[in-house]
């Protein structure tokens, strides 16, 4: 009987139902403090660093192990990123706001906001 999304593990080509065998393979990352960068086939015990599955007859598509941490890394940097700008006080000081314009602060070169910008993208590009 075949799978409503077939999946093979890209050296012994066992196949699996994807959505199983990407499970499978959270729960063994979860078990590891570093990322993996490929997985045992539960069958043969095979190393394989990817997942083929989607076959159209023409193409398929490839999901590497190492993915599942990269998205997961991404996904906790966006939400720490939200966290702060949701939680943080706007303030309705008009006053200030007015004064910081006629001062022509905004002309002036803001080496604090480059370097956040730069913290910023490097945490969201993992670079």
């Amino acid at each position: 009987e075949g799978f409503e999304d077939e999946a093979y593990l890209d050296t012994c080509l066992h196949s699996f139902c994807y959505e199983c065998i990407t499970q499978w393979v959270s729960i063994v990352a979860s078990k590891h403090e570093e990322p993996l960068s490929s997985v045992k086939c539960p069958l043969c015990k095979t190393k394989s660093v990817s997942i083929l599955h989607a076959f159209d007859g023409k193409s398929f598509t490839r999901h590497y192990i190492e993915q599942d941490h990269g998205k997961r890394y991404l996904a906790d940097a966006h939400e720490l990123i939200s966290q702060f700008y949701n939680t943080r006080e706007i303030s309705d000081d008009t006053a200030s706001v007015l004064q910081y314009w006629k001062q022509r602060k905004h002309l002036r070169r803001n080496v604090w906001l480059e370097t956040w910008l730069r913290r910023e993208i490097q945490a969201l590009t993992q670079v």
